[in-house]
């Protein structure tokens, strides 16, 4: 393989290679990425960007592609690297690789407001995947939390849709006022991330505004999420709300309904329940009753 490289920076070039890679399977410009290691004459052109791709698009590097690469000419100090980075036989980059995204990438990508608006969604969604792992800095994630809030009045609604929903996932109380005005945006998705996020958040001070309007949304996916959060926030004022929402028309607004009293569990919906177990027409709504009486008489 003709590259710009030394013999001894094999180990060096599969790095970069991975890396670029790993990050390009998150969402970044692929093109950009194709023409960062054509310019540093690590491919001759797009074929051998495309052989990249193909390895790295299923999310695994098994032996028989490590094996296939050697075969092809490419030097065994960088098949080995490889190996390496990829963990043996198959690869995890968010496992096995977290350490480099956070030092790399974060500081990149919290400032979601430089990229493209075709992008804007996907860098959320994988600093979502990152903070799953609770592995970010303390500063950088008060970074990533400030440039989210700014996320929920971007043009885009997948963005704002992507914002709400991680910022649930950091669970920092600064949002919880963003993400109640955003319970008011025009688009269904937005509006059923931020109740989800703020049932995750846990703040007793969110309930009325879940309650009202978020109960009372058009969308059932919205009402469904209202109904999580306020299982999750276990708040007994709910209880009442929670027990009407047995009349909603939708099964999984009532099956949630069921689920979120038996997390609260307050005794007082037991009744409630019991009429729930004996008349509802669903079954799934009439197991998750019996579930949430069981739960609650522990």
């Amino acid at each position: 393989m003709d590259c710009n490289f030394n013999s001894n920076d094999e180990v060096k070039k599969a790095q970069e290679i991975f890396h670029m890679y790993v990050e390009g399977a998150y969402g970044l410009n692929s093109q950009q990425d194709r023409n960062k290691l054509i310019e540093k004459g690590c491919f001759k052109g797009a074929a051998e960007h495309n052989k990249f791709i193909e390895i790295f698009s299923d999310g695994a590097i098994t032996g028989d592609e490590l094996n296939d690469l050697t075969k092809s000419g490419y030097s065994l100090d960088f098949v080995g690297e490889l190996k390496r980075l990829a963990g043996g036989d198959g690869y995890n980059p968010l496992r096995e690789h977290v350490k480099w995204l956070t030092d790399n990438c974060v500081p990149k990508w919290y400032r979601i407001r430089d990229y493209k608006s075709g992008y804007r969604a996907e860098m959320i969604k994988m600093l979502a995947g990152i903070i799953d792992l609770s592995v970010i800095k303390e500063e950088a994630l008060k970074a990533v939390t400030e440039s989210l809030l700014s996320a929920l009045n971007d043009s885009a609604r997948s963005v704002r849709s992507a914002a709400a929903g991680t910022l649930g996932k950091i669970g920092d109380e600064s949002a919880v006022p963003m993400l109640i005005l955003a319970l008011k945006d025009s688009d269904q998705d937005v509006r059923s991330a931020a109740a989800y996020s703020l049932g995750k958040i846990g703040n007793k001070s969110t309930v009325p505004a879940l309650l009202r309007p978020a109960l009372r949304d058009e969308d059932k996916y919205v009402r469904s999420a209202a109904v999580y959060a306020l299982g999750e926030i276990g708040h007994k004022s709910a209880v009442p709300t929670l027990i009407s929402a047995f009349k909603d028309k939708d099964t999984y607004v009532r099956s949630a309904a069921a689920d979120a009293l038996g997390k609260i569990g307050d005794r007082t919906a037991l009744r409630a329940l019991n009429l729930v177990v004996s008349n509802d027409i669903d079954p799934n709504v009439r197991s998750s009753a019996r579930r949430a009486i069981s739960t609650i008489k522990k």
